[in-house]
């Protein structure tokens, strides 16, 4: 974590579990940070405790399983920092049931945010990285 200290960092689900312990370490690092999330209210939550700390943090509602959200929150790295450091693919969901119990939309929410939403946040923020 020392050679992230003072970068620009994007984490996706960054609201709850590893994201969030991801962006309080971050935030203890001096880290300017976007922090995104499906959840407004656990995001505001995360976002102030990150201030709190003395990071500068910038949040965005994202659903990682849609690309235009993905390429909206790369944008607005772009627009804050002239792009991100590092991006943190971690927003990611499980379903536990018997596959005959699965719904087809439950498998593809299920890819929808743990596959595409890696994918999305891959090609969106690649130009910046190089």
């Amino acid at each position: 974590m020392a050679t992230l200290k003072g970068k620009s960092i994007v984490i996706t689900g960054a609201a709850s579990g590893i994201g969030r312990a991801l962006a309080l370490q971050c935030a203890q690092l001096g880290n300017r940070l976007l922090l995104a999330d499906i959840q407004p209210a656990a995001l505001d939550s995360i976002v102030a405790e990150c201030r709190a700390l003395g990071a500068s943090c910038e949040s965005l509602i994202t659903d990682t399983g849609n690309e235009a959200a993905i390429f909206a929150l790369a944008d607005k790295a772009q627009a804050l920092w002239g792009g991100a450091d590092t991006i943190v693919n971690n927003a990611g969901v499980a379903l536990v049931a018997p596959v005959e119990k699965l719904t087809a939309a439950d498998a593809q929410w299920l890819m929808h945010i743990n596959f595409w939403g890696v994918v999305h946040g891959c090609r969106a923020f690649l130009p910046q990285l190089r």
